[in-house]
């Protein structure tokens, strides 16, 4: 016995496909009590495929235990407070920025005794320093400064954005977050940030102006922050290195692994390490920075700065540390897990990636890399 049953045509044709359902006991039988049914089976819809990658830099290979510092040989100061007069600042909306705070904190204004105070501004204020005539950024590739965090709340959208603008007060490129660049937790000490042009789009061009725009949607409070030493330099990109998916897949990241080795002698040979610095290197200065990018610019509030080996462990995703020695040389490898709501999306359409910064002398260690596996999907 069978039910016939009719299934609209694709596309909105008005067609008619006719699937019948069977009861597989009365195929066979003469019965004409039998009620149709349905023999259902399941199959997994796409076929994971395992992948490894590392993060890569198309000069170094996987290799990060690089030099990624540089001597700035062109300078141009834009900001310092108002211990120097370079650019000249104004308010141009919502609740004006002091840009002659003397307010200070230890290691704090970084040169003079004065710097840029954003702790009262919100969502409507905007800040222009203006050089008051145009320049042309083709030798520069970075802006640099200073920032102290008194408060960077965590819910809605908190960020400081930075660009610039040409003579018409119109932008140029884009604005890009301070945020994505220092340690947002890291608050009541001094942060160097390093933010290179090609990430505002603006290499080559010419403008008059930055502009300092804070962001404040949603519940808590706005961004307390100062400035200090505003300036561009011919140095400070760093070096980068990215994790990105394959053309015209979507690739999850469950688990990345960081592996740092050294030559430094430990007390024992099982491994046990001190906590600051990376093994026999001292604490960073700029930091190695890690960041996702979406559109090949990168995410606000999806950064991380890392001076020391205790701040892998911030991360609630660690899972495992492992590390040994064998006398002369000592390895630590930190473990961190996101394989719980199906892993980091990256997703090639989006052009989403991972990226790893290098922006001190890291050459000393005998070896350092990132490593990450997951998954990609392909119809079964």
């Amino acid at each position: 016995m069978a039910t016939k049953i009719y299934i609209a045509g694709h596309n909105g044709k008005n067609e008619k496909v006719v699937a019948h359902l069977h009861n597989p006991e009365c195929i066979d039988s003469d019965s004409s009590t039998c009620e149709a049914g349905m023999l259902v089976y399941t199959r997994d819809r796409f076929r994971k495929n395992n992948v490894t990658k590392f993060a890569v830099n198309s000069t170094y290979g996987a290799q990060m235990a690089q030099d990624g510092t540089a001597t700035a040989t062109i300078t141009e100061n834009i900001n310092n407070g108002g211990d120097n007069a370079y650019w000249t600042p104004s308010n141009i909306s919502g609740n004006p920025f002091d840009f002659t705070s003397t307010d200070s904190f230890t290691g704090w204004p970084v040169d003079g005794t004065q710097s840029i105070d954003g702790t009262g501004t919100n969502n409507n204020s905007l800040a222009r320093i203006d050089k008051g005539s145009t320049i042309d950024l083709t030798p520069y590739v970075s802006v640099r400064g200073s920032i102290y965090v008194v408060n960077w709340d965590t819910r809605g959208t908190k960020q400081v954005l930075v660009g610039f603008q040409d003579s018409s007060n119109v932008d140029v490129g884009i604005k890009v977050d301070i945020g994505s660049y220092i340690d947002t937790n890291l608050t009541a000490t001094r942060q160097d940030f390093t933010i290179p042009l090609s990430d505002m789009g603006v290499e080559g061009l010419t403008v008059q102006s930055l502009v300092i725009d804070p962001v404040d949607i949603g519940s808590g409070p706005p961004v307390d922050f100062y400035l200090d030493v505003l300036k561009m330099q011919d140095v400070g990109e760093g070096i980068e290195y990215t994790i990105l998916p394959d053309e015209s897949t979507n690739f999850y990241v469950n688990q990345i692994s960081i592996m740092v080795e050294d030559a430094y002698v430990v007390a024992n040979q099982e491994g046990s390490f001190g906590k600051s610095g990376f093994l026999g290197l001292s604490s960073l200065t700029e930091g190695l920075l890690l960041g996702a990018t979406k559109n090949n610019a990168p995410i606000a509030g999806r950064s991380a700065l890392i001076k020391d080996l205790r701040d892998w462990m911030q991360f609630p995703q660690l899972v495992k540390v492992f590390s040994g020695s064998d006398g002369t040389n000592t390895w630590v490898n930190f473990i961190l897990d996101f394989s719980e709501n199906g892993g980091i999306p990256l997703r090639s359409s989006q052009r989403e990636g991972l990226t790893y910064r290098v922006q001190d002398d890291m050459s000393g260690l005998e070896d350092l890399k990132v490593t990450v596996s997951g998954y990609t999907l392909e119809d079964s």
